[in-house]
């Protein structure tokens, strides 16, 4: 059975302030039942998973699988298959360059492809991301910017 108890997460902003992603979660996962995780965008889903199978650490709680604590055990040592899922970004470039790309390969110039790109970006709502790196967002915001 997988097991979490208390998973805390916070990740910090970019304003010097913190969010918290989860305090105090439960959850026991049962061999055999499948469990859907449902949340808008930047909710954690995916910090979660990653959490699950030892890719990010929580700042409290436990996970814990067949009553092993997992806190020692690494990623390839747990049993769990995490699928990432590809969004063809370039993780060198910020979220407004990653837009831009594509126009700047269609020979807009840097100007030009940018100041479309920051327009694209806020009719997907994530004009205050431009300057972020794409691996800092959320899966759903990577989505929205591939």
């Amino acid at each position: 059975m997988l097991e979490l108890r208390g998973i805390r997460k916070v990740f910090d902003d970019h304003a010097g302030g913190h969010w918290v992603l989860a305090d105090g979660l439960d959850l026991q996962v049962a061999p055999g039942q499948t469990v859907a995780v449902l949340g808008p965008s930047g909710s954690g889903k995916s910090t979660l998973l990653k959490i699950i199978a030892g890719l990010e650490a929580q700042d409290g709680g436990s996970v814990g699988f067949d009553g092993v604590d997992l806190a020692r055990v690494p990623p390839e040592r747990r049993g769990f298959a995490l699928m990432f899922q590809d969004f063809a970004l370039f993780p060198h470039l910020n979220v407004l360059d990653n837009v831009a790309f594509g126009l700047r390969e269609q020979g807009l110039s840097r100007s030009a492809a940018r100041e479309r790109a920051l327009a694209m970006l806020a009719v997907f709502g994530l004009q205050a991301h431009a300057r972020h790196r794409v691996w800092k967002l959320s899966g759903g915001e990577q989505q929205r910017v591939a």
